[in-house]
């Protein structure tokens, strides 16, 4: 699955709680998975980017013994195969914020799922549960209370 297919399957329906639950931990360990993927190649280029910056910076020393330190890393962050590197970096590093907040958005979905799983075994959802059968008034309801503002008493 790609990104935005789990961003998508992040909303959750009370209608089918079995199946959430089922596809929470796949989905989050598939996810973890490809964060550790991401972080792998964020390192990676970090790696890159330093190898570049270093050669540069020899390049540049050895063809100009005498210019001082901020002269040098000037020259080096003009170069264009340095800022290329920079760039892939910084994706890198973007790609792996992404999968860090999906992997978060999972994990409090999952206490979202808890909490939605408590309330249906407490038959939260059980239209019952309200309301009594045959339209008779829950045990909520009394006659000689004022009803909240803004809602008509019928009686």
């Amino acid at each position: 699955m790609e990104y935005e297919d789990y961003q998508r399957a992040l909303a959750i329906s009370k209608h089918n709680l079995d199946s959430e639950l089922e596809v929470q931990a796949v989905y989050q360990e598939q996810i973890a998975d490809e964060l550790t993927h991401a972080d792998h190649q964020c390192a990676k280029a970090k790696q890159t980017l330093a190898q570049v910056e270093g050669r540069l910076t020899l390049d540049h020393k050895l063809d100009d013994p005498k210019a001082n330190k901020e002269i040098v890393e000037a020259r080096v962050i003009r170069e264009a195969e340095y800022r290329n590197a920079l760039s892939e970096y910084q994706d890198k590093v973007q790609e792996q914020s992404r999968w860090h907040r999906l992997l978060e958005s999972w994990r409090q979905r999952g206490f979202s799922l808890k909490t939605l799983a408590d309330l249906y075994s407490s038959q939260y959802f059980a239209i019952d549960s309200t309301q009594r059968s045959s339209g008779e008034r829950g045990s909520h309801y009394r006659p000689d209370s004022k009803p909240p503002r803004g809602r008509i008493r019928i009686q």
